[in-house]
């Protein structure tokens, strides 16, 4: 008998204990996998330098992993506390072009082409830059992992009206209509594995500022991920 259907012959009351701890149990285990992925790889390469193997991408590789779990502590903290912690004006070109230096070593190993289609003076967004810089390197990321080997990834950045709308397309794995329905949910990934943290942040970052986020998706023929956020015009 399943966890879920034993719930039914138990008191509401501890058929809320038992809902709260599954969730909290399956935070935990997404925690652990998260953390140990990046830690593991640091782990390895530490014996390597340790047995006298040197290549000085290994401490590059060191340090993107250091990367990754302090960008997952970060999303944690916006999860507990999500108000913005310092607003200013953003140029949302510039912070995809970073990201994407930031994630040079996931394109570089997933050969993955990247294009890119950023209109001219675009008006800047007011908003917390940590933040949205998380939003979109979660996103990026998820569709280069998504990719297939030669596949492309494409970024567009343009107005549509009042809003700013990032539009990212890539020619990876996609996803069934099922798993589609279910993008928004608590603890539900882009990926097979995963605790969604990710996503839920993006979610939640993203509404803060009145904005949406649109995915449509295909097996085998790929994902486009649409965010709108409006804009103040400062221009």
């Amino acid at each position: 008998m399943s966890n879920r259907a034993s719930l039914h012959n138990r008191p509401l009351k501890d058929v809320k204990k038992l809902e709260k701890l599954e969730i909290v149990g399956e935070l935990a285990a997404g925690i652990v996998h998260e953390i140990r992925n990046p830690l593991t790889s640091i782990f390895g390469f530490v014996q390597l330098l340790e047995q006298g193997v040197h290549n000085k991408d290994y401490f590059n590789l060191i340090y993107s992993s250091f990367n990754d779990i302090e960008e997952y502590l970060k999303a944690l903290l916006i999860i507990a506390r999500p108000q913005p912690n310092e607003q200013k004006l953003v140029n949302m070109t510039l912070l995809v072009e970073g990201i994407l230096e930031q994630v040079k070593h996931k394109i570089n190993s997933n050969r993955v082409h990247i294009n890119t289609d950023f209109e001219l003076e675009l008006p800047n967004i007011l908003c917390d830059e940590t933040q949205m810089s998380i939003v979109f390197k979660n996103l990026i990321t998820n569709s280069i992992e998504a990719t297939l080997n030669e596949g492309i990834v494409s970024i567009f950045v343009r107005k549509e009206d009042t809003n700013l709308l990032i539009k990212i397309t890539d020619t990876g794995i996609g996803m069934s209509k099922e798993r589609l329905a279910k993008l928004g949910e608590p603890f539900f990934n882009l990926k097979e594995k995963g605790t969604g943290i990710g996503l839920m942040v993006c979610y939640r970052i993203i509404w803060q500022y009145n904005g949406s986020i649109f995915v449509e998706s295909e097996e085998n023929k790929g994902t486009t991920i649409e965010v709108r956020i409006p804009f103040l015009d400062y221009m």
